[in-house]
């Protein structure tokens, strides 16, 4: 954990003899609390730069995705809570073919094992099933959209389709068709309703 660095100025002042005769003990000083602003300003730049990563990746999928028919139904920065737990979705698209949980993502293939995209969409999908159980058979198919084409298909998660934003809209309106027009609309209003 990052301990939080604070200059105060207004302590007692020394006398200006005493830094004439102790300036060296005072240049170590001064340049360990420069280096740690000039890190917390690498980090704070670093994940200023992840969230904005995450919004061009979002941006460039809500572009295709509102090529979609108006009876898929296309909802963005989905937020919910079950049981104390946080649930976000950058995408959920309730269609003839299903549901649509698709998490963007524009990073490198560089990420830590504990924390993967993968992982992240695997939660998403049990909060989310959690949430809406026994209100209604749902099909949901999981989506991870690699903007850059960095990440790729993972064997240990069979279930989540991976792909780019230019295949996107193929791969959902080419799903074979599991709800009648009536259903998507149920399912639409449940959604909107939570």
């Amino acid at each position: 954990m990052m301990e939080v660095f604070k200059m105060n100025f207004l302590r007692k002042r020394k006398p200006i003899n005493h830094y004439e005769t102790n300036y060296s003990n005072l240049v170590p000083k001064i340049q360990t609390k420069l280096d740690y602003i000039n890190q917390f300003a690498i980090l704070f730049k670093s994940l200023r730069m992840k969230k904005l990563l995450g919004l061009k990746g979002e941006y460039i999928v809500n572009k295709e995705l509102q090529k979609l028919h108006d009876n898929y139904y296309v909802y963005y920065d989905i937020s919910f809570r079950v049981r104390k737990k946080r649930c976000q979705i950058d995408h959920i698209v309730i269609c003839s073919s299903g549901i649509f949980l698709i998490e963007t993502k524009l990073w490198s293939s560089n990420f830590s094992s504990t924390y993967t995209p993968f992982k992240q969409l695997e939660r998403s999908l049990k909060l989310f099933l959690e949430k809406f159980k026994g209100n209604y058979k749902l099909h949901v198919k999981q989506v991870l959209v690699s903007v850059n084409g960095s990440l790729e298909y993972n064997p240990e998660f069979k279930s989540i389709y991976v792909t780019s934003p230019s295949k996107l809209l193929k791969y959902i309106i080419n799903c074979k068709k599991v709800y009648s027009e009536n259903e998507v609309l149920v399912l639409k209003d449940l959604l909107e309703r939570c």
